[in-house]
């Protein structure tokens, strides 16, 4: 049975237009009296019968509301090994259709796919970079140094409102 989400669900009848309502007239041929599945993601699903379709809008009567059962009650992870070529968008693709959470892609020891240096720093995680210096901290910086060597830079650091650290 064919599934759409709309915006709400507290109507009895529904019109479906735009893309919805072209794609159920036209590319699925639905006809008055079948079924569809309506879905608020609100956690509501609806089911809905059409009444009519006028050229690319379709109204249809909601039947029945229930609580919604799309998703999965626990959260799946996938951790999958490097496949061959491009398949992982494959993979990806299929296993969300099948409601898993999250997938991780693993290098495995015996895995035929080795990962090109680029490739691994993507999927790797990245180190939290550090804070740059703002422009009074690297002034400051260059004070210390003048410090250290025997110049008198507090009057300089006093005049640009910097404080110099020890």
């Amino acid at each position: 049975m064919p599934r759409f989400f709309v915006e709400s669900l507290e109507e009895d009848t529904l019109v479906l237009s735009g893309e919805d309502g072209r794609h159920i007239a036209k590319s699925l041929r639905q006809q008055p009296g079948e079924e569809l599945e309506l879905c608020d993601g609100r956690g509501t699903d609806a089911l809905a019968v059409i009444r009519g379709i006028s050229g690319e809008q379709v109204t249809a009567e909601i039947r029945e509301r229930r609580p919604s059962r799309g998703e999965l009650p626990c959260r799946v992870t996938l951790y999958q090994a490097l496949p061959k070529g491009d398949k992982l968008e494959l993979i990806v693709q299929k296993a969300v259709e099948l409601g898993v959470y999250e997938v991780i892609p693993v290098a495995m020891r015996n895995c035929v796919v080795k990962l090109e240096e680029k490739k691994a720093a993507i999927l790797a995680p990245k180190p939290p970079r550090k804070p740059r210096k703002t422009k009074k901290q690297k002034i400051a910086d260059i004070l210390k140094k003048a410090q250290k060597s025997g110049m008198k830079p507090d009057e300089i650091a006093v005049a640009l409102g910097i404080e110099l650290e020890e």
